[in-house]
Order: C-alpha cells, then sequence, then structure tokens
C-alpha cells in the first residue's frame, strides 16, 4: 500500500494526517521540518528536514500505517534527497518500529534490546537515494512506524514516495564460508600467495566465500615496519593473479589482505575476488593501528560493499572492530555478510557483538591458529 498519498500527492499547503508527524528529542535540537512544494519525485510535495546550523540537530517524520497486509514479510521503499550534508550516509536515517493493537514496542522480545531496524540506502535513481529492504514482521505486530531522520550541523534532506507493500518470503541461501586462522611463513609477496593458494586448494569441501587473515604475506607491520617495501604489491599484480587463478579453479570468492603499492603510497587492503577470478572489490583500511600510521601506512575513509552471487558484503580489518561505527555502515549499505580480516584474535566476543547489534554476520580470518 502507498500509505503516502495523503502525504506527497495533496496540495503543498494542506495539513498533513495524524499518522505523519515531527519528532525531535529536545527542542532546542530540533531541526525544521516542513513539507516542500518545490522538490518532490512524482507527487505534489515532499517532507523536509534543514539542520539549523548552529550545532548538531536531531529529529524525524514518523509516519505510521494503518493495519498491515497479512503477509510474514513486508517491503519498505522511500527516497531521500540530501544538499548541503557532509556525510549522507551517516546523517540521513531511514528506520522502522513494530507497534502493537495498542501501538506500543511490539518488537522487544523479538529483536531483543535492538528495537528498530535501518532501512539501507539500496541505489541511486537521478538526485535521489532508494532506501529499501524486505522484513519479517514479529509476532504480534499490526502496524508499522516508518521513521525518516537526520542528524546533522548543517544541510537538509527531502523523503518522498513511502511504499509498505506485502513481500514473498526469501528463499534460504545457505552460505558455505572457510576461515584461515594461521600465519604465513613467507614474506616474499610471490611465495606468500603460493602459499594460500596450496591452502585454498586443499580445502576438503566447497566453499562460497574464503576469508584470509591479515598480513597474508608473513611480516606484520608491527614485527617488521622496515620491510614494508619488500612485502608491498600492486593490485592487480602477480601476487593477485595467482589467488585469481585458484579462485577461479576452485569456484569461490576469496579475501585477500596484502600490502598495496599505489604509486609512492602503501596502503593496508583487502581485496575481493569473485568465482571467475576477478576483481570485485578493493577495501583500503580506514582505521589504522598507530604502529602503521608510524610505518608510514597510509589510511582511507569509505567502507564500501560489493555484490555477490550469494548476497551483498563488505569487507574490514583488524583494528576497524575496534570501532561500531565500521560495521554499522556496512550495514546500512547493505551488507549481510562482513569479511574481517585481522592479526591477532583476541577480541572473538567484539566481533559477535557486532554482528548481532547489526543483524549482520562476520566472519573473521586471523594469524594465529585455531
Amino acid at each position: 500500500m502507498t500509505i503516502g498519498r495523503d502525504i506527497f500527492d495533496t496540495d503543498g499547503r494542506a495539513a498533513l494526517p495524524p499518522h505523519c508527524v515531527a519528532w525531535a528529542p529536545r527542542a532546542n535540537a530540533a531541526p525544521r521540518m516542513t513539507t516542500d512544494a518545490s522538490v518532490h519525485r512524482g507527487g505534489k510535495r515532499s517532507l523536509r528536514i534543514e539542520a539549523a546550523g548552529d550545532s548538531p540537530t536531531f529529529g524525524q517524520w514518523r509516519i505510521t500505517t494503518g493495519q498491515l497486509p497479512r503477509s510474514t514479510h513486508i517491503r519498505v521503499v522511500v527516497f531521500a534527497q540530501g544538499r548541503g550534508v557532509d556525510v549522507i550516509d551517516e546523517a540521513v536515517t531511514v528506520q522502522l518500529a513494530w507497534l502493537d493493537e495498542k501501538g506500543e514496542d511490539a518488537a522487544k522480545q523479538w529483536y531483543g534490546r535492538v528495537r528498530w531496524q535501518h532501512v539501507p540506502c539500496a541505489g541511486v535513481e537521478g538526485d535521489w537515494r532508494r532506501y529499501e529492504c524486505v522484513v519479517e514482521r514479529p509476532a504480534g505486530a499490526t502496524r508499522l512506524r516508518i521513521d525518516l531522520g537526520l542528524h546533522a550541523r548543517r544541510g537538509c534532506v527531502w523523503f518522498d514516495d513511502l511504499t509498505v507493500t506485502p513481500a514473498d518470503t526469501p528463499s534460504a541461501r545457505p552460505v558455505m564460508i572457510a576461515a584461515a586462522g594461521m600465519a604465513c611463513p613467507h614474506i616474499e609477496p610471490l611465495e606468500a600467495a603460493d602459499f594460500w593458494v596450496q591452502q585454498v586448494d586443499g580445502l576438503d569441501a566447497a566453499a562460497d566465500l574464503v576469508v584470509l587473515p591479515e598480513y597474508c604475506p608473513g611480516a606484520p607491520v608491527y614485527q617488521h615496519p622496515d620491510r614494508l617495501e619488500q612485502v608491498a604489491a600492486t593490485v592487480p599484480g602477480p601476487a593477485t593473479d595467482r589467488l585469481a587463478a585458484v579462485a577461479a579453479r576452485r569456484r569461490c570468492h576469496i579475501v585477500y589482505n596484502l600490502i598495496e603499492r599505489d604509486g609512492g603510497a602503501l596502503f593496508n587492503t583487502s581485496v575481493l575476488l569473485d568465482r571467475a577470478g576477478h576483481i570485485i572489490g578493493r577495501y583500503r583500511k580506514v582505521h589504522l593501528a598507530i604502529f602503521e600510521s608510524w610505518a608510514g601506512i597510509t589510511a582511507r575513509d569509505a567502507l564500501p560493499v560489493f555484490d555477490t552471487d550469494f548476497g551483498r558484503i563488505g569487507m574490514a580489518i583488524c583494528w576497524d572492530n575496534q570501532f561500531p561505527e565500521t560495521f554499522a555502515s556496512l550495514a546500512r549499505h547493505g551488507a549481510e555478510v562482513a569479511a574481517l580480516s585481522t592479526a591477532a584474535h583476541v577480541w572473538p566476543q567484539r566481533s559477535t557483538v557486532r554482528a548481532r547489534g547489526n543483524a549482520q554476520g562476520i566472519q573473521d580470518a586471523h594469524r594465529q591458529g585455531p
């Protein structure tokens, strides 16, 4: 059902219906929230949130559906356009809250302490970003509240074309993931690549995804900062070519971590190879450990996600796991699985917390054995 007809397809001067309300946690932190007839996708107006500009503000348009369709799964789609927002992926939020017949939280027994769900950005259509997901309705939930928010110091966002419709029950997608728990004894990049080729070839079962540890060439930065030039390799290059061959031979995806040389810069990089041996993803570590900065590794500022034939995945590297926003950002972009390559396997419970908090699978590979 298109629950927004009386919101978006109505003359811009008309009052909003009672099931669409502006909300902010505190009056002195509330943004300006209005309808806007000058910006819209196809109707007559949109819902606008504009940051106040003096200090960070947070507010939401909260839209509550009527009785939900009788289906176990629901598809939610809404479009948003931002202008002047520093980091739109962090500032703009689309969240879901399930309500029972009394209008109370119906998901507390279903999602534990996490009583809302993020709707990720699923694509871009012109100037508009499409937020979309299919979610399972909890037992007892009869209505759904969609919270369209902005948390920013500057800029504004417009929301339009909200739809909530029945969805087919998603089919099961069994995925076999293999993860390494060992260190490579070789430092030279091609010798290290050959070592990991042998490990992948030695798998006794077919895998959809193989996750290898941080520093696949066996010279961790914190042990051998003087050997960075010796272990660094280009991407693509001879080392990734050898992993590409085994990925194609074993018909699996591989996450391979190495010190990447790009011009005069060095990066701690994870590469994603597909079943044909093509490089379909590259992630350069965002959160460097201090000794990596001392050694001259360059940090990056993006957490990309990549589509595979079994789902959307993201990658993270070791110290990234110290920061909750790493996996929250991947989840907001639709990552169902996060491949974590790490050197030390000292905080396995942290990965569990990240996975539970973001409703995603996290598979870590490390250098320290089972």
